[in-house]
């Protein structure tokens, strides 16, 4: 029986030694031969290549290198055929004691008899990340010094944005913070009630802010620096169309953006693209001022550089857009389900099934913010899009593609 091949380990395998091919031969793939002769095309090829596994939708990755199969379907499968072998070659009583629990630490991590919530967050994203960067810094080193200090350079604007996200946030919309110590009125006490309630049952640290934003579309969305320094928001127009029980919903899909951290998620994938780019870009603006300063200026040489510069950062600029918006798509549909693990799948479908139907569009000074919104206009194409299809989202719930 074939081992189960790990998206996140295929990934590290092509940010580490992509330039000799090893995240293809894991796969299985003898084409990583092609990838030995041209290192440092191999090199940023492999880490396209990585951002690429990380963003797949795991259902795909799974139909695609891994027969179909989950993790734990090839783990219960290993699980069976050790268990069946003991027929032929009885084991200790150690050995069998340590079976058994092996067995039932794989139904448990299944979430059997109700939703693991562990495995919609982004806390293996994170570790992952960090391993991610190690090798940009490893792999950079080629270009000099400035290569180990490139992931600062890359992350410094991300971060700024996510340290003044909600104060931005907040003048954008010009949002009404409850504050629960004033005498709230009956909306309020509700909203303010519900959030703390759904807060609670994901276990935050602290009950994020709640605020009200006048706008004609049914919108929702959350900000902040943190799990403890957070603000979930609602538009007029979703308070006065949806039904409590959608509110709720809603509310849930919110806090599920909070508690996995998918903010800081977003910014440290940002700023990992903004490495990427920058590792591509400074050498060859290293060569175009050498040749600046040289004796020997050549006119020819400038044109060409700049012109590969230019279409290299065009190209990884697109494509980090391209991965970006993929892992926007999968926080959705993770954040839907959690939401309905927290107040039933039937009120989050019910909530996606009346935004769809949504005919208004949120004022011009609220668009940038639609990204980080529940829902927001689709492209032409999904691919350009940083929300899937409501039809689609509808049915990954009906579905349970990732409420397991």
């Amino acid at each position: 029986m074939k081992a189960y091949k790990s998206k996140k380990t295929a990934a590290l395998l092509a940010i580490l030694l992509g330039f000799l091919g090893a995240h293809r031969f894991y796969l299985g793939q003898w084409r990583g031969v092609f990838y030995i002769p041209f290192v440092i095309y191999s090199l940023l090829l492999a880490w396209i290549e990585a951002a690429v596994f990380l963003t797949c939708d795991q259902v795909k990755w799974d139909e695609k290198y891994n027969e179909g199969k989950t993790a734990d379907e090839v783990a219960r499968e290993l699980a069976s055929i050790r268990v069946a072998s003991t027929v032929v070659f009885p084991p200790s009583r150690h050995r069998a004691i340590e079976l058994s629990s092996t067995v039932a630490q794989s139904h448990a991590y299944t979430g059997e008899g109700g939703p693991n919530l562990s495995l919609l967050s982004n806390a293996r994203f994170f570790k992952w990340f960090l391993l991610i960067n190690l090798g940009i810094v490893i792999t950079s080193g080629w270009i000099g010094g400035i290569g180990f200090i490139l992931p600062f350079i890359g992350f410094a604007g991300a971060f700024l944005s996510l340290i003044f996200a909600k104060w931005l946030a907040i003048r954008a919309h010009d949002i009404h913070v409850i504050d629960p110590n004033q005498t709230l009125s009956v909306a309020e006490e509700y909203l303010y009630g519900i959030v703390a309630e759904l807060a609670g049952k994901a276990k935050l640290p602290v009950s994020p802010e709640v605020g009200i934003y006048d706008s004609p579309d049914m919108n929702a969305f959350a900000t902040g620096m943190s799990r403890s320094n957070s603000l979930v928001a609602f538009s007029t127009a979703l308070l006065e169309k949806m039904s409590p029980n959608q509110i709720r919903a809603v509310a849930a899909h919110e806090i599920a953006h909070i508690s996995n951290q998918d903010m800081l998620a977003m910014v440290l994938l940002q700023g990992l693209l903004n490495s990427i780019v920058l590792a591509c870009i400074l050498p060859l603006q290293g060569i175009r001022i050498v040749n600046w300063f040289s004796d020997q200026f050549s006119v020819a040489i400038e044109f060409f550089l700049w012109l590969v510069k230019t279409l290299l950062a065009t190209v990884l600029t697109l494509f980090g857009g391209l991965f970006l918006k993929a892992f926007s798509r999968g926080r959705e549909y993770r954040a839907d389900a959690f939401a309905a693990a927290l107040v039933g799948k039937e009120h989050m479908a019910a909530a996606l099934q009346t935004i769809a139907g949504e005919t208004e569009t949120a004022p011009a000074g609220q668009l940038s913010y639609n990204a980080f919104k529940i829902s927001s206009s689709a492209s032409f194409w999904e691919l350009f899009s940083t929300h899937p299809d409501m039809h689609k989202r509808i049915q990954a719930l009906h579905d349970n593609t990732y409420l397991k």
